[in-house]
């Protein structure tokens, strides 16, 4: 008893007991949550509720952590001083001011839900600094004072609770000698530090893992659910500095009459064709009912890389992608392709919503969580069997999290891989090398049900730039760092043909080969925008008569408006991207090129930046980009990519990612 009594009065139980308190007071605030708002955030059935609770768990640990890691330090920091009154008083009022704030937020948006329909993010708290910001904060206080006397009764609980109920007397081991208290309190703060890290990026501690992100929800939970398992402050923290800026050129009802990204329906046959360097192909190809589809993103495989794709390719030097370059010779290349992001992170919402990235990435936006009507749940519609398959971990690049609100039913990762062969083919680093996942890969697709519409993602052409040690010494150095690892992935690709081929699906299977992101290149005329996007965009499939090259200006945002239609989908999609076979489309491609706005459009280059347009290159006659025509561009053309930019922001902004969503607008 007299051991159990002096431990009791120690810093350490303290603190345990106080974060503990501060579980339940979250859990209360979720509760009230739910009953304020169960028709917008659904119900969970009981065999959802195990998810649930750990997702809550998570993204309140997140929060706790997040908001008290200074009092953690200050608490358990090894000096005496902290045992004097004085400075006991200082952490207690930090500690209530702090979680006092957290729970302000918590417990707006209980009320706030209802008109957002989405968790209160930084994006929100600007309201606050507008003029009348003062005014408007107290003005809610007392329109909504029911929250206000829940935040006021609340923030009294943590008073009393945690240093009242939770009572510290002082005085910790101070009979002990000094360098032992020390070096025990040191201990200990290096451990609660340690864990509120890892709590912080959410129980994620491998190194192939990252820190939990708003976009992850759908990862735990169903996507209807994700708002209730997600907490603030959370939500406003991992969102600072995810700002969405935007751009206004025009007013709204020019921006409607100039561009909506909306597709009601695909285009007619009649009109749809597409010029290659020695044929053309007329009428939209239409597969055949029941194609499967396989979409290959390849990592880092940059168009420079590609000695087939890069005419500045040193002709006496071997190709670092023979096998490739090969297969590029029987389907439909377009070799004026671009990425339509900036990171890995980008390119799922590109390839499977046609949703860009211009400065910022949009999975990480608290904007992202929403609802969509992508090309997985439409195939999804038509009958198809969705699937993702990535060799790093679940939780990597919020890839599960926006396939699950994309529409993607079955994942396949790292974690999967090695319930069956260890953890032996782990890189150290991102996750299992490229020849030994994609023939796993190929085993699950043989699991799927036809037809069946899957996403491979590649990753060992990366940094650190290794190959497996069974394969160590049979890829040459090239003459940049990474040039031995696109050798190896592209003997890995190899390798996955041959075993593909011989599936009785294989030649009725639609092959997209396309690249995540460019990753530099060896020539510095390539590393320049906008050069440094340029990645390869592939069509295999012989069967379907899709052969030959085209010089079409496209990106990765025109796959999903260009597959639905040949597949015969009529479905109304929202899409920033255009079908490559329709000849009335503009055909370009945006991004955000050094600190600007950047449209490619066949041979011209146009920079954007938020007063309009700054410059216009005709990359054909002037590839170093020192003659500025934008006086002779096309103001017609100029007013439809501002409309596109701008679109693009307001879009983000009101989560209208649903033909619902833009048919409400309009009904308005």
């Amino acid at each position: 008893m007299w051991f159990l009594k002096k431990l009791l009065n120690t810093r350490v139980p303290i603190i345990i007991a106080r974060i503990l308190l501060l579980f339940l007071i979250y859990a209360a605030c979720r509760f009230i949550f739910y009953l304020c708002n169960s028709d917008l955030v659904g119900t969970p059935a009981p065999d959802e509720m195990g998810a649930l609770i750990k997702a809550s768990l998570i993204f309140d640990s997140a929060s706790i952590f997040y908001v008290n890691i200074l009092f953690i330090v200050l608490w358990l920091l090894p000096f005496d001083f902290v045992e004097r009154k004085s400075v006991q008083r200082v952490i207690m009022i930090l500690f209530v001011a702090f979680n006092s704030l957290a729970l302000l937020i918590n417990i707006a948006d209980i009320f706030y839900f209802q008109y957002k329909l989405a968790r209160i993010a930084s994006d929100d708290i600007h309201y606050i600094s507008e003029p009348t910001g003062g005014t408007l904060f107290g003005a809610l206080f007392i329109d909504y004072w029911p929250g206000t006397l829940l935040w006021i009764a609340l923030t009294a609980a943590i008073y009393f609770g945690c240093f009242r109920l939770i009572r510290y007397h002082g005085g910790e081991n101070l009979l002990v000698q000094l360098p032992v208290r020390y070096i025990v309190r040191t201990f200990w703060l290096a451990i609660f530090t340690t864990v509120a890290v890892i709590g912080i990026r959410g129980w994620r501690i491998g190194r192939d893992t990252f820190p939990i992100n708003v976009s992850d929800a759908p990862m735990f939970v169903c996507p209807e659910l994700s708002q209730l398992a997600l907490s603030n402050p959370f939500c406003v923290i991992r969102t600072w500095g995810n700002k969405l800026d935007g751009v206004r050129y025009l007013s709204t009802k020019e921006l409607d009459e100039t561009y909506k990204p909306i597709y009601l329906t695909s285009a007619p046959d009649s009109v749809c064709n597409l010029p290659l360097t020695d044929t053309l192909i007329q009428g939209r190809p239409l597969l055949p009912k029941g194609s499967n589809i396989m979409i290959l993103v390849l990592e880092s495989f940059g168009k420079p890389h590609i000695k087939s794709l890069n005419p500045l390719f040193p002709a006496s030097a071997p190709s670092y992608t023979p096998f490739l370059d090969s297969l590029f010779e029987e389907g439909l290349l377009f070799t004026d392709a671009y990425q339509g992001g900036m990171k890995s992170i980008d390119a799922m919402p590109a390839i499977w919503a046609s949703i860009p990235s211009f400065n910022k990435n949009f999975l990480r936006l608290p904007q992202s969580q929403s609802e969509y009507l992508a090309m997985p749940a439409i195939l999804d519609s038509m009958g198809y069997t969705t699937a993702f398959m990535h060799g790093a971990s679940r939780g990597s690049m919020s890839f599960v999290a926006f396939g699950k609100m994309a529409g993607i039913e079955h994942f396949v990762s790292r974690e999967d891989y090695e319930k069956i062969h260890g953890p032996v083919d782990f890189d150290g680093k991102w996750g299992v090398w490229d020849d030994r996942f994609l023939p796993f890969a190929l085993d699950k697709i043989d699991e799927l049900p036809q037809p069946f519409m899957t996403t491979i993602f590649t990753l060992s052409s990366h940094e650190p730039f290794k190959v497996p040690p069974h394969l160590e010494g049979q890829f040459p150095e090239g003459r940049l760092p990474i040039h031995k690892v696109i050798r190896y992935s592209d003997y890995a690709l190899k390798e996955f043909f041959a075993k593909a081929s011989t599936k009785p699906w294989f030649k009725n299977t639609l092959f997209i080969i396309v690249a995540d992101h460019g990753s530099g290149a060896e020539d510095e005329r390539l590393l320049v925008s906008p050069h440094n996007h340029s990645i390869p965009i592939f069509f295999y499939m012989p069967s379907a008569g899709l052969k030959g090259r085209c010089d079409r200006t496209v990106s990765q945002l025109d796959i999903m408006p260009t597959l639905l239609p040949m597949l015969g989908s009529n479905t109304p999609f929202v899409s920033f991207g255009n079908d490559m076979f329709d000849p009335q489309a503009s055909h370009f491609a945006a991004g955000y090129f050094d600190g600007v706005y950047g449209i490619k459009e066949g041979d011209l280059l146009y920079r954007f930046s938020e007063r309009g347009l700054e410059a216009m290159f005709n990359m054909r006659t002037d590839p170093e980009k020192k003659k500025n025509i934008k006086n002779e561009a096309d103001p017609e053309k100029v007013k439809y990519f501002e409309a596109y930019i701008q679109q693009y922001y307001r879009t983000v902004a009101e989560r209208a990612f649903t033909p619902q969503s833009w048919m409400k607008e309009d009904a308005q």
